[in-house]
């Protein structure tokens, strides 16, 4: 398992079932101030890797997220054209439907995390 932060790491016994291939049965995953601050650190130099455009939050937007998330764990997500509300209610979809967690909505730009479920080895 990896860690995040020297005050403790993000464990899987925070999120239930981690069965669905979509994660929509899946609770938003909660995270305390100090393993968003070191997630927060960690995607300072990362790009935004989805951007949301005129056509706003589709189901095509949510899957390519849900998809970044299963590959990269921590990612950013740029929210263009919005205004606050709309890009708050927009960061509660999008966490509801992933079963992520934000860590940050700075601007226009909103920071996701999501652990990988653990493989299954088989023994």
């Amino acid at each position: 398992m990896r860690r995040y932060g020297a005050t403790g790491s993000v464990t899987r016994s925070r999120m239930e079932d981690c069965n669905s291939s979509m994660h929509k049965t899946m609770p938003t995953l909660m995270l305390d101030k100090a393993e968003r601050k070191a997630l927060a650190a960690q995607a300072h130099p990362l790009n935004p890797v989805v951007l949301l455009g005129a056509a706003g939050l589709t189901p095509a937007v949510l899957q390519e997220i849900d998809r970044a998330l299963r590959a990269h764990e921590l990612i950013k997500v740029r929210l263009a054209g919005m205004d606050r509300e709309a890009r708050q209610a927009a960061r509660d979809e999008i966490t509801d439907s992933t079963s992520s967690a934000a860590v940050q909505l700075v601007g226009n730009v909103l920071v996701l995390f999501r652990p990988k479920p653990e493989e299954d080895t088989g023994i």
